[in-house]
């Protein structure tokens, strides 16, 4: 399998909440950062954002540009959404400890560009660039909140 095809088809098994297939794409080696306070694994990555689209049920990466250059996979996210249900807490990676109610905001990120690492089929690595009003904490403020210092 190519490795866009892996990145593809994690992105689309996020997006359809379809988590044993997303699981099935990533190596238990998997690291994410950049986007976060503190770098996560696999499952704290998948519990994230199982909190996520349970509070935004028609959240989309927008995942385009992608193209493979010199054994990675660079692409862009655009996350959307709307928050029309409660997240629950605790939110991993994050110090986030309670529900967040929905809010009704809309959801629409920055262009955020990414490097995916994949080894054997699996996705090892994904670091996201940061960029201002980006990641986590952005995603945070567009529903009118604000992440505890660390």
């Amino acid at each position: 399998m190519k490795s866009t095809e892996v990145i593809n088809g994690l992105m689309t098994a996020i997006e359809n909440q379809q988590w044993e297939q997303a699981d099935r794409y990533i190596g238990d080696e998997f690291t994410f950062s950049g986007a976060i306070p503190k770098p996560v694994g696999k499952k704290e990555w998948l519990s994230l954002h199982k909190a996520l689209e349970t509070g935004v049920p028609d959240f989309k990466f927008n995942l385009h540009d992608v193209k493979e250059e010199d054994g990675k996979v660079k692409a862009k996210v655009r996350i959307t959404g709307t928050h029309s249900r409660d997240i629950p807490g605790p939110i991993p990676g994050i110090t986030m400890q309670n529900k967040i109610l929905a809010s009704g905001k809309k959801v629409n990120m920055p262009v955020e560009e990414c490097e995916f690492e994949v080894k054997n089929d699996k996705l090892t690595r994904l670091y996201v660039k940061p960029v201002a009003g980006g990641g986590v904490p952005g995603f945070m403020e567009q529903i009118g909140q604000k992440l505890p210092s660390l």
